[in-house]
């Protein structure tokens, strides 16, 4: 389940949501990721030198990941 209004109005607060488990995504597809232990969706986009994570309400900035322990768990199927 989604908590939280970062991915509104595709994904809504506390709705459920299916993964298709896969280690990597193309670029702007919807993946639950983990970032240094913590979880969360957005849209990927992977880059030579670094990883932006967007949500889709424009309320939030990008991610921008340049190190650290990242991980894509998988693809999100609607």
């Amino acid at each position: 389940m989604l908590i939280g209004d970062s991915m509104t109005p595709t994904i809504k607060d506390g709705q459920l949501i299916y993964i298709k488990s896969q280690p990597d995504v193309e670029n702007g597809e919807i993946a639950v990721v983990e970032i240094d232990g913590a979880v969360t969706c957005k849209k990927v986009f992977k880059w030579l030198n670094h990883i932006e994570l967007h949500s889709i309400n424009s309320k939030y900035e990008p991610i921008i990941i340049t190190s650290g322990n990242f991980k894509i768990l998988g693809k999100v199927i609607l």
